[in-house]
């Protein structure tokens, strides 16, 4: 008997971990920081850009390419940047309406095959999501991807950004984790979303951006 209720209570209490009830973000599709220890989420400065190339002097005098943001500094600050994760939803179909989902249906749409079927790898962070550390001048954060010092010879080409790598968790449909996995050094950062779902008329990418003091 004894044996059967710790049985019990192990299979309870591994319920209870396998259920972990994480916050709901206020948007969709914006990454948040996730602060472990208040379960509470914390929204990123959101911004986009679209990837631009700088030539000077056509060329001769050196090229740049990569994303900018406004601001030389985020006016999201974090304390530390050990062991930091994020969260990103894209909402559910459960909030539909049976006569919603019906003419949805009726349009040729479906909209729950779209989000948890092939389709789902469009909101899948570890398929379209890449963190980046950002410099800052003349009134802007750059993401550098290219530098060079064209004719030059007393040139040098610019220290590109860092990529970071990241591990994503799905923890239901349409909810991720987002774990960066080293820690990160003071500075500026974003995330660039590098979905056709969040590009915009103009070829712009959804960013999210934050800075580690």
């Amino acid at each position: 008997m004894k044996k059967l209720f710790l049985l019990f209570t192990l299979l309870l209490f591994t319920g209870v971990i396998l259920a972990q009830d994480y916050p709901t973000p206020e948007y969709n599709n914006e990454i948040c920081l996730y602060k472990k220890d208040s379960s509470k989420l914390m929204r990123l400065e959101k911004g986009s850009s679209k990837m631009e190339t700088k030539a000077k002097m056509m060329g001769i005098g050196g090229m740049e390419n990569g994303y900018t943001l406004d601001g030389e500094k985020s006016t999201v600050r974090i304390s530390n940047g050990d062991n930091l994760t994020f969260v990103i939803s894209s909402g559910s179909t459960s909030n539909l309406t049976p006569e919603a989902d019906s003419a949805m249906k009726a349009g040729g749409m479906d909209l729950s095959a779209m989000q948890n079927g092939p389709m789902s790898m469009m909101n899948d962070p570890s398929h379209n999501t890449t963190l980046y550390s950002m410099s800052s001048e003349k009134g802007k954060r750059k993401i550098l991807l290219g530098s060079a010092s064209g004719m030059n010879l007393f040139g040098k080409a610019k220290k590109l950004s860092t990529k970071y790598t990241l591990s994503v968790k799905k923890v239901k449909d349409n909810y991720y984790l987002i774990s960066v996995d080293k820690k990160l050094p003071k500075g500026e950062y974003a995330f660039v979303t590098m979905s056709l779902m969040d590009m915009d008329a103009s070829g712009s990418y959804l960013m999210f951006a934050f800075a580690v003091d």
